[in-house]
């Protein structure tokens, strides 16, 4: 929400702008609503990339999670004594991910958590 005021502090207009629906709305001070135009080239490029941030940031989290877990996992793996071929092939399998997580992190590729 934008707000606009005079010099004095008197409101003069809220401006609503929603990346949903790919809108601004204008409303007077009383709010009663005056305008709403569809988002210009400029600002779809804005919301995209702000869509695409929060993509990456939900998905750094993610993978951030499934390392933590993944140290309590390791250890219990690596405390076997005679693991079977079951659980190499089992253990080869989730380092892959592991790995293909911690490259993401590294590269900064979080637009996706396929793989991890």
């Amino acid at each position: 929400m934008i707000e606009r005021y005079t010099a004095n502090g008197l409101l003069i207009s809220r401006t609503l702008v929603d990346d949903t629906a790919r809108t601004v709305t204008t409303y007077d001070a009383a709010g009663l609503q005056t305008s709403t135009r569809p988002y210009t080239s400029a600002e779809n490029a804005a919301a995209d990339a702000r869509a695409d941030e929060a993509t990456r940031s939900v998905n750094e989290a993610t993978i951030q999670s499934r390392a933590k877990a993944a140290l309590t996992a390791n250890g219990a793996f690596l405390a076997l004594t005679s693991p079977t071929n079951a659980q190499v092939l089992a253990q080869t399998k989730i380092l892959t991910r592991e790995c293909s997580a911690l490259i993401r992190l590294a590269l900064r590729l979080l637009d996706t958590t396929t793989g991890t």
